[in-house]
């Protein structure tokens, strides 16, 4: 969301307590989430003698903008997961020819399970 304040009023700086800063901050299980205190936009002279629109679409002479996050009550979960596994069923099956002195043309194999 974007608030309007008077200008020299609005405070982004991560540093200062939360109480400080325009937007505030966004907490998760009691520690502060790094980098929630949104940002503030201000006029330059240029910003004043263009005539273009700014961000936040304030006044240049009595306003400035903070640009703050704003978090859904729908939350999602995220996980990692891990790399793809492959799994073989290998059967080994154990033969040994029934006259070892044959030919391996004509071998016939006796299978033992």
């Amino acid at each position: 969301k974007i608030l309007r304040v008077p200008i020299a009023t609005c405070s982004d700086n991560p540093r200062n307590v939360a109480e400080e800063l325009t937007c505030g901050v966004a907490m998760l299980q009691g520690q502060r989430v790094q980098d929630s205190e949104g940002f503030c936009c201000g006029c330059d002279m240029q910003d004043f003698l263009s005539g273009l629109p700014t961000r936040g679409d304030i006044e240049c002479l009595t306003e400035e903008s903070a640009h703050c996050l704003g978090f859904d009550d729908l939350w999602y979960s995220l996980f990692s997961v891990d790399p793809a596994q492959v799994f073989y069923d290998i059967t080994v099956s154990i033969a040994k020819p029934s006259d070892p002195a044959a030919s391996w043309q004509d071998v016939v194999y006796d299978e033992y399970r």
